[in-house]
């Protein structure tokens, strides 16, 4: 179910939820499919999954995942609560990575190696949990600054709040040390890479882009692919500016895949978009009449 979780994740939902609908499951498959529901924000399905199986939630499921399902499900009715959740989340892993950072240096200091090895691994494990947002990550530089999965997770950030430049610093950390291994490099850290140097290079005005036309076109089609529409659209409809230049016979073929794409999920009712996402489409569409 979770090899297919890319490409199709509805018949991954339908799997997985086959799976915990048995009298006997193996435990991942409902934490698995709770996740997956909150990633392709399919809030109001992890909140019935979980009022439905409650009491095998409690028993099978980690006291922060639950915590955290909890202000995912919240963040659509009580976004307000949902980050005060998630901070309360955020400041008691920071508690727990300190601690266990102290507690790595202890044992190294003793040389006990067994101690080290198992606090190590624990903060390994807790730190794969941790992403700051934008206002808390500062704080901890002390314990992840040569964390890869940090690195990630502020790029990430980053990238969302538009600071391309910096954002892209921390992905080239990432890419730079596996230049010999690059297929161990998600394709998600490639593409956002080559986003963030896109996107960084329209903000310098003596920097000339060649074939931003093409380029933007060709990420654009690969988020509509892997189902991020809001940003795939929004890289499409970039890519044709200015219409009068860039609209052909060739560009409006690739384009215009992409848009009947987003109405085929729409109707299926796969994907939703934001209204004012849905403006800009219409918006877009008249002006390229």
């Amino acid at each position: 179910a979770l090899v297919s979780s890319e490409d199709d994740p509805t018949g991954c939902f339908q799997k997985l939820l086959f799976l915990v609908q048995q009298p006997s499951f193996p435990p991942e498959a409902l934490a698995n499919l709770l996740l997956l529901y909150i990633r392709h924000e399919y809030y109001d399905l992890a909140a019935d999954l979980l009022a439905e199986n409650t009491e095998t939630a409690c028993r099978l499921l980690s006291a922060f995942l639950l915590d955290f399902l909890e202000a995912a499900v919240l963040t659509q009715t009580a976004p307000e609560l949902a980050y005060q959740k998630l901070d309360q989340l955020a400041g008691r892993q920071a508690d727990n990575l300190r601690r266990l950072t102290r507690l790595v240096q202890v044992s190294r200091q003793k040389r006990d190696d067994e101690a080290s090895r198992a606090a190590v691994s624990e903060y390994e494990e807790g730190l794969e949990q941790y992403i700051p947002s934008r206002e808390i990550f500062r704080s901890s530089v002390e314990f992840c600054s040569e964390h890869d999965t940090w690195k990630l997770n502020v790029a990430h950030v980053l990238l969302m709040r538009e600071q391309y430049k910096e954002a892209a610093n921390f992905y080239e950390g990432i890419v730079k040390k596996n230049y010999d291994k690059i297929l161990n490099v998600s394709a998600g850290s490639l593409a956002n890479l080559c986003v963030a140097y896109i996107m960084a290079a329209y903000e310098d005005p003596d920097r000339r882009l060649y074939h931003s036309c093409i380029v933007n076109l060709v990420i654009g089609t690969l988020y509509c692919a892997k189902g991020n529409y809001e940003f795939g659209i929004s890289r499409v409809m970039k890519s044709l500016e200015p219409f009068q230049r860039k609209i052909s016979t060739e560009t409006w073929y690739y384009a215009k895949r992409c848009f009947l794409s987003l109405l085929e999920k729409m109707a299926m009712r796969l994907v939703f978009m934001r209204d004012s996402c849905d403006e800009d489409c219409i918006q877009f569409l008249e002006l390229c009449e």
